[in-house]
């Protein structure tokens, strides 16, 4: 993507280009992207109030890392206690997706954990934890036949980009 320039900012090189996205973006205004799309998914689920307590599994995952990293520079406009423990789900869109239709093909009750970071594909949480130099590991919570679903959702996803977001969106929309 040499010599390209950022779509967004428009003075950057293109450093990301995901086939899901729809434009090509710089590293910052591609953090920026993702931090934007975190905290809108916060507001929208009403997730965080001022003065609570918010808290997430530490597990040392990408996902961890990413989540930890964000609540931290939102608790400067909005104050609340970060603790190591609590209610919220460290589910990106791959696994919150799969997570839903699992519920559904096996005709189990649908339930949206509180995962603010469903709206960010496994792939942007890679490259954010890359460029912010947060570390971390890839770690999976699906189970086997989870698993098997989400390749088969990836196959999806490659002839057809961001059927990821619309199918948690359709799921989401179905719980509402």
């Amino acid at each position: 993507m040499k010599g390209k320039i950022c779509q967004a900012c428009k003075r950057n090189e293109i450093e990301v280009q995901l086939q899901f996205m729809p434009r090509g973006l710089c590293r910052a205004c591609f953090a920026r992207n993702i931090e934007h799309r975190v905290r809108h998914n916060i507001r929208i689920q009403h997730l965080i109030k001022k003065g609570s307590e918010v808290g997430f599994e530490e597990d040392s995952s990408q996902e961890a890392r990413m989540l930890e990293y964000i609540l931290k520079r939102l608790q400067k406009a909005l104050p609340f206690k970060l603790k190591k423990e609590g209610e919220l789900k460290l589910y990106s869109l791959d696994e919150q997706g799969v997570l839903l239709l699992d519920a559904v093909l096996r005709g189990r009750r649908i339930q949206r954990a509180k995962a603010p970071l469903s709206v960010v594909h496994s792939e942007e949480v890679r490259l954010f934890c890359k460029f912010k130099r947060l570390g971390g590991k890839q770690i999976s919570r699906l189970n086997a036949g989870q698993q098997e679903l989400l390749l088969e959702v990836e196959k999806l996803e490659q002839k057809h980009p961001q059927i990821k977001f619309s199918m948690l969106n359709f799921l989401i929309a179905t719980l509402e």
